[in-house]
């Protein structure tokens, strides 16, 4: 049983860290799937493991429950170091519109969801150059979801900053702006086809790797990866229309 104090004691603390090692692994693999080669899965490891021990360090019941505290100071761990690496080139939000804009107009026309060599022909790139750049966005969105979809909302911090620990007290402007958020986003979800929404549903509810995803629609890594960067940009043109 835990103790009913600010952390968690040390007679628990080394069951705790056993109990929850392997979800530190978990997100690693999840989140490594989706960045580049050089980016080293046990960096992401390394920096999980420091937001366990921190979370069992400054765990308050206040904070909601421990099953559900740890995992989100893991995750930040982890992407606070993915932003220390600097992964993802600056010009890429300037690029994604473009391929927002392009899949925009593109889908409106053709009344269907262009291809990859659509979208090349269009953007006067080859083909080679329209995959690299998809392959950027379903990086960014897999680290992280919000930070792609909402991209350009002055707001996109807070509600990150509302369920952070560096203050005992919760932000009901922060907490409304999440609300809404996702109500947007659950709008946006609903246009989506029903494997499109399988998709979102096994990798993000689930938390199945991309991999295991392909292996329960019977299609290769690769191939979830492209549907899911394709995702991507129509939620995120959906949402820029609400």
């Amino acid at each position: 049983m835990l103790p009913q104090g600010y952390a968690v004691q040390d007679t628990s603390r080394e069951e705790m860290i056993k109990k929850f090692l392997p979800l530190v692994s978990r997100m690693a693999n999840r989140l490594a799937m989706g960045l580049p080669d050089h980016v080293d899965r046990n960096d992401l490891v390394s920096s999980g493991i420091m937001g366990l021990l921190d979370a069992l360090e400054k765990y308050n019941p206040t904070k909601g429950p421990l099953k559900k505290y740890v995992p989100l100071r893991i995750k930040g761990a982890m992407l606070d170091e993915l932003r220390k690496m600097s992964w993802l080139p600056r010009s890429l939000l300037s690029k994604t519109r473009e391929v927002e804009k392009a899949h925009a107009i593109l889908s409106a026309n053709l009344e269907r969801t262009p291809s990859e060599e659509e979208l090349a022909a269009y953007l006067k790139i080859s083909t080679k150059e329209i995959g690299t750049l998809l392959a950027q966005i379903n990086s960014k969105s897999l680290v992280h979801l919000e930070e792609y979809l909402f991209a350009g909302d002055e707001n996109a911090g807070k509600v990150e900053e509302y369920i952070s620990d560096k203050s005992d007290w919760v932000n009901p402007e922060a907490n409304l702006l999440k609300k809404e958020k996702l109500n947007m986003l659950a709008g946006a979800i609903e246009t989506l086809s029903e494997r499109e929404q399988l998709i979102l549903h096994l990798y993000y509810q689930e938390e199945l790797t991309l991999k295991e995803v392909g292996q329960v629609l019977d299609i290769s890594e690769s191939r979830v990866s492209q549907i899911h960067s394709r995702i991507m940009l129509k939620l995120r043109h959906q949402l820029k229309e609400e």
